[in-house]
């Protein structure tokens, strides 16, 4: 199980169009993931809809359901650190801020800067990501 958060603040923040794309990118590659929807605060879903989704604005909860999957992808935020935190191994994006100063730190996290790169692309990186035992 894969736990998305599609939010960030200001120009971290990727449209609702990009994400559709990477998650369909990221089915294709990887039919076998089942993805979770962890909706922002705004309660609005930016994956499209098709997915289970959980919200709370308990951080322990927030924490304790990240800690439960098997993988974590996120922009860069507070909920890709706090997923870092956990301990869910987590793929960090990064579109304006750099990925190797703010990115996830440890064995199981990786930051990927997504600047020059499609949805598609990206999908890619963490479909081989989420292959690593």
């Amino acid at each position: 199980m894969v736990g998305i958060f599609a939010n960030a603040t200001g120009a971290k923040r990727y449209g609702a169009e990009w994400w559709v794309e990477f998650v369909h990118a990221l089915q294709t590659l990887r039919p076998d993931v089942q993805i979770v929807d962890l909706v922002a605060k705004h309660g609005q879903t930016q994956l499209g809809g098709d997915f289970p989704s959980y919200y709370t604005r308990d951080l322990r909860r927030l924490a304790s359901v990240i800690a439960n999957m098997d993988a974590f992808i996120s922009a860069d935020c507070g909920v890709m650190h706090l997923a870092v935190a956990s301990g869910t191994p987590t793929l960090g994006l990064f579109s304006v801020t750099c990925a190797v100063k703010y990115g996830p730190c440890g064995h199981t996290h990786t930051a990927v800067g997504t600047s020059t790169l499609s949805a598609a692309e990206v999908a890619s990186i963490a479909a081989d990501w989420l292959s690593i035992p």
